[in-house]
């Protein structure tokens, strides 16, 4: 696997100021959330009711029971005196998180839980800044990184996303640095939300790299011990009987796929009236490993040639990443912000040609603007972000094709130059 260098930050691209601007931004989140807490009471109908009540289950001795649904509404009853279940359906061995949190009350919980994910909001920049061309200074970046609505989303609802994200910015990061060991750990670690992990791996599986492979299978197994330690066989057991249960019966509306910004949910909205809901799976299920497949051909092709563009590969890994995800809310769309910033050095690279660029940048605008989710979730019509999403990708896609045939062609004309008879007298 060929890697360009990084290039190198300085301390003068880090100053002072923009330091003292990143904490006085955590004070003042903090200071917002608790008061928003208070005032609102919104934190007891947050998306950390489901991680707090799994944390309250594994605390309390019953991780065995933690997938029995009945259970987990018990428990939402008894805190939150909630009539509707919010479930928690993710591997047990994120619960390792949370268990600490179940000591706390539920309000100080998410307080606490939030203030870590601000942190994490702010290492973005930090992990970013050397590979981000544009903009070039540090507190474009910042503001970049904290002015994306998933982000926010993700962080009032107390979900895992920025977590998710945080991960996959590592990773990235390691294989600039070429450590596709570490890099591989990193998407095994990840694994709590296998529906990003897995086919970013997939695809990653294109870069030809055998430590990258090795690393996520050690990440993935420590992940799956942990999950069986936390819960034994049978909690496992009962886990894949409740993913399969609610893809066949969706039970919840946080998992209704015709809100889904991915290829699932915008199938779904167009298809499910004209087609049988088993014949709209089975196109989801071939449009999704077409997508997978493409992405995984282009990131093969593209990186068998020296200084291949890591970060047009994995931003076009991470979209067919989104894209194919079986399960995908609002909040799962802060994955975005890595490609979208990443997809502007495609933009910003002179050799493309502006027919390229162009409806690159517009795309990436419409995306990034919380204009376009704003207006999406108030027509109810997110599933439609699945159009630009794609078309991103495709236009990356393009882009690594279009460089792979500009180097073979100088590639050739050298060759011919120095060959005898290739000189101009």
């Amino acid at each position: 696997m060929n890697v360009e260098a990084p290039p190198r930050t300085t301390t003068s691209e880090l100053p002072r100021s923009s330091i003292l601007i990143c904490i006085g931004f955590t004070a003042a989140v903090l200071w917002g959330l608790i008061a928003w807490c208070n005032a609102m009471g919104f934190s007891d109908g947050a998306d950390f009711v489901s991680f707090y009540t799994a944390g309250r289950i594994v605390r309390d001795g019953a991780a065995s029971q933690l997938y029995d649904t009945g259970l987990q509404l018990e428990y939402q009853q008894k805190i939150f005196a909630r009539a509707n279940l919010l479930p928690y359906y993710h591997p047990s061995f994120e619960t390792i998180l949370f268990v600490p949190l179940a000591f706390l009350s539920y309000s100080r919980a998410y307080v606490v839980w939030a203030g870590l994910n601000v942190v994490m909001m702010m290492l973005l920049p930090f992990l970013l800044r050397p590979f981000i061309t544009a903009p070039r200074n540090f507190l474009g970046v910042a503001l970049l990184c904290f002015l994306f609505l998933p982000l926010w989303i993700a962080l009032l609802q107390g979900q895992d996303s920025i977590l998710l994200l945080l991960l996959f910015t590592l990773s990235f990061r390691a294989l600039m640095r070429n450590r596709p060991v570490t890099a591989g750990l990193l998407i095994g670690v990840a694994m709590f939300k296998f529906q990003f992990a897995l086919p970013l791996l997939v695809v990653l599986l294109g870069l030809r790299s055998v430590r990258l492979i090795a690393g996520a299978i050690v990440g993935g197994l420590t992940a799956v011990m942990a999950s069986f330690a936390v819960t034994g066989i049978d909690g496992q057991i009962a886990f894949v009987r409740l993913l399969l249960s609610t893809n066949k019966t969706l039970a919840w509306a946080t998992i209704e796929p015709s809100i889904m910004p991915n290829v699932r949910g915008f199938l779904t909205t167009l298809l499910s009236a004209a087609m049988t809901a088993e014949s709209v799976r089975m196109l989801v299920t071939v449009a999704s490993v077409g997508i997978v497949l493409l992405a995984t051909v282009v990131v093969f092709v593209s990186a068998s040639r020296k200084g291949s563009s890591v970060p047009t590969q994995f931003s076009l890994a991470a979209l067919a990443m989104v894209m194919v995800s079986y399960h995908l809310n609002p909040h799962d769309l802060s994955l975005l912000l890595l490609p979208l910033l990443l997809a502007g050095q495609a933009i910003s690279v002179s050799h493309e040609p502006l027919s390229l660029r162009i409806p690159l940048a517009a795309t990436v605008l419409t995306l990034y603007s919380p204009v376009t989710l704003l207006v999406l979730m108030q027509h109810s019509s997110l599933n439609f972000a699945f159009v630009p999403i794609a078309f991103l990708a495709v236009l990356l896609a393009i882009g690594i094709v279009l460089t792979e045939r500009v180097q073979n062609e100088a590639a050739t004309d050298a060759r011919m130059a120095v060959a005898p008879g290739g000189l101009e007298p």
